[in-house]
């Protein structure tokens, strides 16, 4: 049987998806100073356990936005992304 390719990405969606994993790490730890379980935390955000769960234990590589969104509400956080300019350098 052949190998599966892994699927290549660029290094705009890879800076994307790093930039979702940092806010999910700040996102699950206000829901931890919150005291929230996950379960709870699932019920706040109104989305599925099974999401949450993955989402904590990091099964999930590519995380939608519109989840990482909710779950930020949910702990009072509001998010903006903007989109960055590749390849300019800043002073």
């Amino acid at each position: 049987m052949a190998k599966k390719k892994r699927p290549t990405t660029k290094r705009s969606e890879r800076e994307y998806f790093a930039a979702l994993n940092k806010a999910l790490d700040d996102i699950y730890q206000a829901s931890a100073d919150l005291n929230w379980s996950w379960p709870v935390f699932a019920d706040q955000a109104g989305i599925a356990r099974s999401t949450v769960y993955k989402l904590g234990d990091r099964a999930t590589r590519y995380p939608q936005l519109r989840t990482v969104y909710q779950l930020a509400r949910a702990v009072g956080m509001d998010m903006v992304f903007l989109k960055a300019r590749l390849g300019r350098k800043t002073a």
